[in-house]
Formats: C-alpha cells, structure tokens, sequence
C-alpha cells in the first residue's frame, strides 16, 4: 500500500511507513512509551482520507476524553485540518463510554439519570442491599454476609469487576445464581445478589422495560451485554471501512466484546489497526488486561500475525531515559536519534521535600526562564499535593491541576479548615463566600448531618455570628452527643501549643477515620480524605505562630487560587494516572519512598505507574526520595539497571 513522503509537517519514520504500507487487514502494534502511537494513528486516518475512505467510514475509539482531543491535536500535525478535522473530531473520534451510549441512545432512547461518578450511586446500593437482606424467599441465607452490605465500596468494586468481565453475560451463562456459581465466578454470593437486584430490578425496570439510570462505565457494560446476548443486532454499531483504538491494552472484556461485534459481525471486512503498550496498564481494578491485544485477539476477532510491524523507538526520551524505562518494564526500549533526556537523583528529607521542590520550581521559571507549562510534578496520591500546594502558593509559582481537585476545595481539608475556624472564633476571617459554603457543606457532610440548604446558604453569606452560629448550633450539636464531644476535644486541643507530631493525636481525637469511611462510597477516596486531614493538620502543626497564622495563610493562599485562572503557562500538578498519554520538557516526581508509593499491594500495578511516570518526561527527569528511608521498588530497578554515570545526583 503506498503513501506520500510527508504528511502535513510530518514525514514519517521507517517504523511508522512500515504501518502504512503494511497490508494486514488485522493490525495490532505493540509500541513503547513515547513512540508516537497516537500520531501514528493520525498518520493512517490521513491515509486513509486521502484514499477517499469517507470520514462517516472512518471510527477512532479511545478510552478518555482527553485521549479524544489528543488524537484530534495529532490530525493537525499530519496535515489534516479545517473543516475535515471538525468532521472527523465530531463524527469519527470517540471514547469508548459515548460511543456506547450514543448507540444505546439511539436504539433504546436516553436513560432518565446519568451519573459521572459513583457517590450518587450510594442509595440505589442501600436499596439493593436492603432488598437481599429482607428477601424472605431467600434460597441461600445461610451464605448471606450481612456485614457485606454497609461496606459500600467492596460491593461497587466487585461490581466493576463482574462489569468489567462481563462475568453476568459472558461467564454465567444463564445459570440459576448459587454459592457454587458465585464461587466460580469468583465472587461473594452476597455480593452477586446485590449485583443481581441492583441491575434487574433498580438500574433495569421490568415494569418500565427500560434502563432507569447509568453510572460511571454502565453504558459499555449495557452494549457489550445485549450484544453478548443477542438482543442487539450488530449492525447497530455502525458501518466502517477503518477502526482504530487507541491504548488498546486498557481494554478490558465489555469494551472488548463491543470491538469483537464490530469487527467480527457488524464490519467484518474493515480493517483495523490498534495500538498500545503492556506496559501501562494501570487500571486492572476495571479488568484492563494487555491480553486482549494479544491472545484473545488472536482467538476472539483475528490471528495478528507473526510479522506485525512495532513502534520501538521513542521520540519522546533520550538514551539514558530509554534504558532506565528498559530497567524498570524488563524489555527493550530504544531512543530515536537526536534526543537526550538528563535523569536526576534528588535527595531530600520528606519533612522540606516540598519547600525544596517549590523554591527549585521558581528559581527555573524566574531566573532561568523556564515556560512554567514545560513543568510537570507527578504524585502518587492526591493528598501529597496538599503541602506542596501551600509551598507553590507561597513562592507564586503558577500550577494547574486536572485529575484532582486543589487541595483548599477539597472536602477533608475544608473539614479541617472550618473546625479550627470555629474553635478561634475566626470563621468570618474565611473571605470567599463560595468557600464558607463549601466549608459548611463539608462539616456537615463529615459529621453525617443532612444541613437546610437554605440556612447554610444564608449563614455563608452572614457575619461572623450568622457563620459560628449555623456551624455550631445546626452542624456540631446536631451531629450528636458523642460526634459533638469529639469535636469540642479536638477544637480545645488545636487552640494548645501543638508540638509537630500532633496530628496523629488531633486526628485521634477527631475519628477522623471513621468520619472518612462513613462519607465516602470508595475506601480509597475515605483513605485519600483521611491523609488529606492529616496533611492539613501537619501544616498547622508546622506553623510556628500557631492557629491565627494558619488561619491566615489558608485564607491568603484560597483568594491566590481562586484569582489565578489556571492556563497551559502553569506548572502541571496531577497525579500519575491524570497525565497518561501526555509528556512534558520536565518531569518532577516527588514521594518515591516505598512507604509513599507502595501503597497498592500490587508489584506490577506500582511498577506500571511508575513507568508511565518517569516516561513523560522529554529533556528532563528528576526523582526525589529521602535517602534516609527505603526507596519504592520501581525506583531501585532503574538505579540498579542503569549506569551510575547516566544519573546525576544535583
């Protein structure tokens, strides 16, 4: 098949024209980290283009929103641009969530309620719950773990992987639902009945015949499993003469099984090409698996064949780079010519780390005239960026957060905020209204009271005894005796002098923990709310000049993040997962201590993160640990699988 020598602004390299030419119907290229795999996609819709393939025949799945955009962007390098690129963004280039929802739209009509995350999900959880443990006709009640049914977040992560799976579809088989079933599938009894009530009976109205509301991913599930059981005709999806799929090894089996009709049934004489690396499959709680480019595309749509053409090289890194990704992935990862990426060690102890960090920040951008949007600081878990915020606002370094929110609008550290506030008699010292409403909000959210939306909009609007006065009276006292005693402990104790390792005691008398766990769905977002408190209470056991100067600082440092519009000219502060797919000039990773990063139990999930992190990084790569703790697994494989002279120590 051929090509034209240049695209656009681009002429492809020889792996990539070996993708263009290739004449494979089936096409599958396993590509390293920065390898230019989302161009090379653009490259082969441009081919196609100017093959006058037409571009309502032309479907581009990704998995995110920003992976959309991102291949949209690629199209302009390649040469595609005005009125076409507006008709493939809109037409052809889709994640794989609003692809299926567009198709069950189309088929079934718009489910009532949609939701984008899973805190909504909580009561239709409650009710499903309720209805298993009230089932008199029950089969099975011995195997019946009522203890299961508050533990919201073990049931919607067994959700997801029955989802993810489509075990329900694919694996059960229309089988009665047993203790033995529930065993082979690998799953609670319990949980399973929950499951089968939540999505029969709430998500799916019998009475109704039709879906009442999807949450997070419901929309792939919903298509892959009427497709599965033949109650949607595959022509539905659509016909096309090219499918692409971007990071094809976050796939898991509902999206795999919607690709599966689509090639197999819907189009099976279009071609396909998908690309991805095993590498960066981080989210195996979904059932991503790298498998599904490789063995079960082999045995479920297509052989690949033995001589599929790869992506090798990276465009992105330097040699010294390539073979630290080589140490930390365990296979080969090889630079394209021209490019050098400095690695950096950077020891620092964990209690100035962040004041370290941040002055370094702004010593590149003021004095050495660093572009602050060529600057990325990437963290393993959203609560590290609560002292480092603080550190950033107060060297007026410019940052911008996209996967998680900063860390003043956070709930746990507004939690905080607010109960410190009102033990100093201080709450009106809160400038922003929208803060004093998102203060009120998230106490009575963290001490379980359901507040008079009215009156607290009023009281956050009020002076100083409107605010104390709601807080109080219609949150504190309210909450209870016990919740109200804890709270009186904790304030009493913050207007002491607080010695720096007082937030354990603050936190204890606080119950933060159990105030975490009864707010959040997901015990991981309980976790993250927890360390947040406890980063918050760190700062104001750190602040020399006691509560007034904490107080002060949080309020200063909330009008800076409120006035900033945060722009591309701004240091990219996110975690890991947020920055997949993306690359900056420099990349900071701070936090590298194994108690810091080692945090999932899962080798090959922090390896895999780790990867992708250091992978980002295109001029520059600093990695920041205290070297008086242990280092995180990932970050001595690349210290020992690299020559020490490829690693500088600044």
């Amino acid at each position: 098949m051929s090509s034209p020598s240049r695209f656009g602004r681009l002429t492809p390299s020889d792996e990539q024209r070996a993708v263009l030419q290739s004449t494979a119907q089936h096409l599958v290229i396993e590509a390293a980290a920065g390898a230019a795999k989302t161009t090379t996609l653009a490259l082969c819709i441009a081919q196609a283009v100017a093959q006058r393939v037409p571009a309502a025949r032309i479907l581009a799945l990704t998995h995110t929103g920003a992976a959309v955009q991102a291949l949209a962007t690629a199209l302009d390098t390649v040469g595609v641009t005005g009125a076409l690129r507006q008709v493939l963004r809109k037409q052809a280039i889709v994640d794989f969530d609003s692809f299926s929802r567009a198709v069950l739209d189309r088929c079934l009509g718009p489910v009532p309620q949609r939701f984008t995350d899973r805190e909504p999900l909580r009561p239709f959880l409650q009710q499903a719950a309720e209805a298993v443990r009230d089932d008199e006709d029950e089969a099975f009640p011995q195997d019946i773990d009522t203890a299961a049914f508050g533990d919201h977040e073990g049931l919607l992560n067994a959700f997801a992987r029955i989802k993810g799976r489509l075990a329900w579809w694919r694996e059960r088989q229309d089988r009665r639902l047993t203790p033995a079933l529930a065993a082979e599938l690998g799953e609670s009894y319990t949980a399973l009945r929950v499951f089968q009530h939540y999505e029969q009976v709430l998500r799916w109205s019998p009475r109704e015949e039709a879906f009442m509301f999807r949450g997070p991913d419901d929309a792939v599930y919903d298509l892959a499993g009427l497709l599965h059981g033949g109650e949607l005709d595959p022509g539905v999806l659509g016909h096309f003469d090219l499918v692409l799929l971007d990071e094809m090894h976050d796939t898991n089996w509902a999206m795999f099984t919607v690709l599966q009709h689509l090639l197999v049934h819907a189009n099976p004489s279009a071609r396909f090409i998908g690309v991805g690396d095993a590498d960066q499959v981080i989210h195996t709680a979904a059932c991503a698996d790298a498998a599904f480019m490789r063995e079960h595309f082999d045995g479920w749509i297509a052989p690949r064949g033995p001589d599929a053409p790869r992506l090798t090289r990276s465009y992105r890194y330097g040699p010294a780079l390539a073979q630290a990704a080589q140490a930390v992935a365990g296979k080969a990862c090889v630079s394209a010519p021209g490019r050098d990426t400095t690695i950096e060690r950077l020891p620092l102890p964990v209690a100035t780390a962040d004041m370290e960090l941040a002055l370094r920040l702004e010593r590149l951008i003021r004095q050495d005239g660093v572009n602050p949007g060529d600057l990325a600081v990437l963290l393993r878990q959203p609560h590290q960026s609560v002292a480092l915020e603080h550190a950033l606002l107060r060297r007026g370094v410019p940052y911008r957060s996209v996967g998680m929110t900063r860390c003043l609008a956070r709930p746990a550290v507004l939690f905080i905020w607010g109960l410190v506030a009102l033990a100093s008699d201080a709450m009106a010292g809160v400038d922003a209204p929208a803060t004093r409403h998102a203060m009120l909000a998230a106490m009575a959210r963290f001490f379980g009271v359901v507040p008079d939306l009215a009156a607290l909009k009023l009281a956050a609007a009020g002076n100083d005894y409107d605010l104390r006065h709601y807080a109080g009276n219609q949150i504190v006292r309210a909450a209870g005796t016990e919740i109200a005693g804890q709270a009186q402990a904790f304030m009493a104790r913050c207007l002491q002098p607080l010695p720096a390792d007082a937030s354990n005691e603050l936190l204890h008398l606080l119950g933060a923990e159990t105030r975490a766990r009864r707010c959040f769905v997901r015990r991981a977002d309980a976790h993250d709310a927890a360390l947040d408190m406890r980063a918050t209470l760190q700062l104001l056991c750190d602040e020399e000049d006691g509560v007034p100067a904490f107080l002060r600082t949080l309020n200063a440092h909330d009008q800076l993040a409120q006035q900033h519009r945060p722009d591309l000219r701004c240091v990219r502060l996110d975690t890991i997962e947020a920055v997949k797919g993306l690359e900056f000039e420099q990349v900071w990773m701070p936090g590298l201590e194994a108690s810091r990063f080692e945090i999932a139990d899962d080798d090959a999930l922090e390896s895999n993160l780790f990867y992708v992190g250091i992978t980002r990084a295109r001029r520059r790569l600093v990695l920041l640990h205290d070297a008086a703790l242990p280092a995180c697994k990932p970050l001595l494989r690349l210290m020992h699988g690299s020559p020490p002279a490829s690693i500088a120590s600044p």
